[in-house]
């Protein structure tokens, strides 16, 4: 029989609602870490090693002390929270990129006795299986000591600050690696234009301020998985983010020129910002809910969205890539 890890006086039974490619990966890597799992998913799916998958979220939780949400946005997540039966001493562990705004949308939803950390990850789903994954924890520090062990099998641990800490650092990571592989694509039109040939442009790059975007694009799809849907949303939680404390000299000089050409192209639909109208189940094919484009605050993110929409568009539209990753931004056609 397999050991049961607990913290304190009460086992802690792990239920992870949403079972897409990383929400599938972490129940796996729990339940060979020797947790008990319990997973979930809103569409049916089937079996994983050593899960136990309910069909429903009553009995997904039943047991649980600790329930860790990987789904698709914010409102993925209160709807499914919003209907979950969560018992007195339950900590409810959101790992899903969802912005700090939705964090504290939930925060109030939970009922009174449940605890809340945001914990958003960085890394793929080859980091979740093996155990490297980077974790960004927000919340109060004796929830983030309860769960710690839990999320100590999944990678290593950053207690960011209070609650919505790791939901907000978790924006700021994917802003940068979205737009500086969309940067690179600029740069790779720029090598191909000056008559540099592409190989030996990624070789230049590669030891540059790119570099890392280099490596991104020229991994295995199965290793390093970002749908281009969910890039074009997380830039709309980036976007949001400057909303509240925007205005007309905001500091984002870098990209003048992009903020032109965002506003020059407003017939190129992107992909709308923080909250889609309809949740995306996690393994399934949709469409790219759209909206025109639009001048913001932070253009080079705006213009990033503009070139997810140009690709989904240059390759069949937006119905034929919601689900391609990332990288289809530097592939050649």
């Amino acid at each position: 029989m397999r050991e049961i890890h607990s913290v304190g006086p009460m086992n802690l039974n792990v239920a992870v609602l949403g079972l897409g490619r990383m929400g599938a990966a972490i129940a796996v890597r729990l339940a060979g870490a020797g947790w008990s799992v319990t997973g979930w998913n809103r569409t049916p799916r089937g079996t994983l090693p050593g899960v136990a998958v309910a069909g429903d979220l009553a009995a997904a939780v039943a047991d649980a002390g600790v329930v860790i949400t990987m789904l698709t946005d914010g409102a993925a997540v209160l709807d499914v929270l919003g209907r979950v039966p969560l018992g007195r001493g339950t900590v409810v562990v959101e790992m899903s990129t969802i912005g700090p705004d939705s964090v504290r949308a939930v925060a109030a939803l939970l009922p009174a006795g449940v605890a809340l950390v945001d914990a958003p990850i960085g890394g793929s789903v080859g980091a979740a299986a093996a155990g490297t994954l980077r974790i960004l924890a927000g919340g109060d520090a004796a929830d983030v000591a309860r769960v710690r062990p839990v999320l100590d099998a999944l990678g290593t641990v950053q207690h960011r600050g209070p609650l919505g800490a790791g939901a907000a650092a978790k924006v700021v990571l994917n802003a940068a690696m979205i737009t500086a592989v969309a940067a690179l694509a600029d740069v790779l039109t720029i090598a191909g234009a000056a008559g540099l040939a592409r190989a030996d442009a990624l070789e230049l790059l590669r030891g540059g301020p790119l570099g890392a975007a280099v490596e991104r694009a020229g991994a295995p799809a199965r290793a390093a998985h970002f749908p281009v849907a969910l890039a074009a949303k997380d830039l709309g939680l980036a976007i949001a983010a400057t909303r509240p404390r925007a205005d007309a000299q905001t500091n984002v000089p870098v990209a003048n020129a992009t903020r032109h050409h965002a506003g020059a192209q407003t017939e190129v639909p992107v992909v709308e910002g923080a909250q889609t109208e309809v949740p995306v189940a996690e393994d399934a094919q949709t469409d790219v809910p759209v909206v025109e484009g639009a001048q913001t605050d932070v253009p080079v993110v705006e213009g990033a969205r503009l070139k997810l929409a140009e690709a989904a568009r240059e390759r069949g539209g937006a119905r034929a890539v919601p689900d391609a990753d990332l990288s289809v931004l530097v592939r050649e056609a």
